[in-house]
């Protein structure tokens, strides 16, 4: 292929980045320091963090264990998929629709949750980044999308929003927050 034909365009300028993808917030899991070559950071030292930041050893052990198996989860998503885990829910976790990341308009829910011939779609919020301008529009966009969608042969019903301050806070706010979402309701921030 030449590019013949092409010089009367002139120089492209003011495209510097483009197709890059916006960084992510690091989460509090993802921000805990992973060690260098020099000093390695072991699991249990690992663990002990989590631990601290959950104020649960027995969790903190599997979510590190989680962790290793998706290595993009943040730690209240995670705390979730955990949760609904040993619920033995049925439940996708980062299930692409409408193209994913890869197209426009497309989403990546964090949980897809099977109520028996429905689905309610879990969405994990990040009081930081969720409360950015122009976020809470998008979110609603989004929910707005998703309610009435199928999904792997399930209609969603419902898009709850989970907030990170509310899962991070201790296991009773954990369990209400879960508990509530299984019947329909969103606690706020």
């Amino acid at each position: 292929m030449t590019l013949e034909g092409l010089s009367g365009l002139g120089k492209l300028s003011g495209l510097r980045g483009l197709g890059k993808r916006p960084k992510s917030q690091p989460t509090p899991l993802d921000s805990l320091p992973t060690g260098t070559e020099e000093t390695p950071l072991v699991a249990d030292d690992l663990e002990s963090r989590v631990a601290k930041a959950l104020g649960d050893e027995r969790l903190a052990k599997k979510i590190v264990k989680l962790k290793e198996k998706f290595p993009l989860g943040s730690m209240p998503e995670l705390v979730a998929y955990e949760w609904m885990e040993r619920k033995k829910m049925r439940f996708l976790y980062q299930q692409n629709v409408f193209g994913g990341r890869a197209r426009r308009g497309g989403y990546v829910p964090d949980f897809i949750v099977d109520r028996g011939g429905w689905a309610q779609v879990w969405q994990v919020q990040g009081n930081y980044w969720h409360s950015q301008p122009g976020q809470a529009q998008e979110d609603q966009a989004m929910k707005f999308a998703l309610t009435g969608a199928t999904i792997n042969g399930l209609k969603v019903n419902q898009v709850i929003f989970l907030w990170e301050s509310r899962i991070m806070n201790d296991d009773k706010s954990r369990e209400r927050v879960f508990n509530a979402a299984l019947g329909g309701r969103e606690l706020g921030r």
